[in-house]
């Protein structure tokens, strides 16, 4: 299998909103990468509310979900659902399973306000498994669905707590039945939206990391090819942390507008993508030698600066420089002395603009 076949059979099993799992990776983890015999428990969790939001708004409570999820539990999670989500605990330590379902409980409703929900903010629920119990895939998709409905039914804040295989969690075949189909369509959905998603950041819109490789590569050759010059531009932003102090959607609002200020900027055949998951972006400038790569980078600060006094809180960028062929006679060459200048600026002070020092042939 090339790295490409690799990469696209990986990525069919991410879903690309919340970069997480998907239920086809979640299917895989029960068949293959669990000891069905073996002491384990589930921790499963629907989002209520969703429903009830804007799309946007659902998107960021999607996200901030899966980064809870992250952060508290110490294993992989899945998104198995539109608004669901699960992750296995192994071992016998059940105990210490349900007091992790309960801090996970505690945070997210702690947080939920800041995404404009109420609590409970999630119906969750974590199931025992002592290794004697049926557990093929069907079998734990309706123990799962079962207790979630279980524990929204019952409203408590904290985690409900259930032995897999209770008659009170049992759940109507049909009824699993429908569910799955539907949550296969919604998969379908997923993959065949999944070649434009992996290309794009969730949060900006914009193209990502994967995609600017993409096209660096393409601009490269073309300048290779051709004998012309191009710039690449990486731009950071300067002391943005107080964004993601007030909330989650204002650190996102505030990536949203300052994309919208770059591109505004910007000539219609350059390029410009969000670098990473951070706040860098990275432009692409044809046809643009150091001088006008300089101009443009001056231009760029300069807008962020004025247009930033009217948001809660100014924000300046630091940007560094390198083109082609003088800083570099490849593409990973050129990223990286780019990606140097913009470390120096910062160094220096921030609010800057650094251009690259001269690349010596190889």
């Amino acid at each position: 299998m090339t790295s490409l076949e690799l990469y696209a059979d990986q990525n069919v099993r991410i879903d690309q909103l919340t970069g997480i799992g998907n239920l086809l990776a979640f299917a895989d983890a029960l068949l293959t990468n669990i000891d069905r015999t073996a002491p384990r428990s589930f921790i499963t969790l629907d989002l209520n509310g969703i429903k009830r939001l804007e799309r946007e708004q659902g998107d960021q409570a999607l996200r901030w979900m899966a980064l809870v999820l992250r952060e508290e539990l110490p294993v992989p999670v899945f998104r198995i659902g539109a608004d669901d989500f699960a992750a296995i605990l192994p071992g016998a330590d059940h105990i210490r399973h349900r007091q992790m379902a309960d801090r996970l409980a505690a945070r997210l409703n702690h947080d939920a306000g800041r995404i404009g929900l109420q609590t409970p903010v999630v119906a969750l629920a974590v199931i025992h498994y002592q290794g004697s119990e049926p557990a093929t895939p069907a079998d734990v998709l309706g123990e799962l669905q079962a207790a979630v409905q279980a524990a929204r039914a019952q409203g408590a804040i904290q985690a409900l707590a259930v032995q897999a295989g209770n008659a009170e969690t049992a759940v109507d075949m049909r009824a699993l039945s429908n569910r799955l189909v539907g949550r296969l369509v919604e998969l379908g959905v997923v993959l065949e939206q999944s070649q434009h998603l992996a290309a794009s950041d969730p949060v900006t819109g914009m193209p990502n990391l994967r995609a600017a490789l993409q096209q660096i590569d393409r601009t490269f050759r073309s300048a290779v090819d051709t004998g012309r010059l191009f710039s690449i531009l990486m731009v950071d932003g300067d002391n943005l942390r107080r964004y993601n102090e007030v909330g989650y959607a204002a650190g996102d609002r505030m990536l949203i507008d300052l994309a919208a200020v770059l591109r505004e900027q910007l000539r219609p055949h350059d390029f410009l993508a969000r670098w990473r998951v951070g706040d860098e972006f990275l432009i692409l400038l044809p046809e643009t030698g150091v001088s006008g790569a300089a101009t443009l980078a001056e231009r760029l600060r300069r807008k962020v600066e004025e247009t930033s006094q009217f948001w809660p809180f100014p924000v300046t960028i630091s940007i560094g420089i390198a083109t082609y062929p003088q800083h570099g006679h490849s593409s990973e060459a050129l990223v990286h002395h780019a990606e140097q200048a913009n470390r120096h600026a910062k160094a220096s002070g921030r609010n800057r603009i650094v251009i690259a020092a001269i690349s010596m042939p190889q």
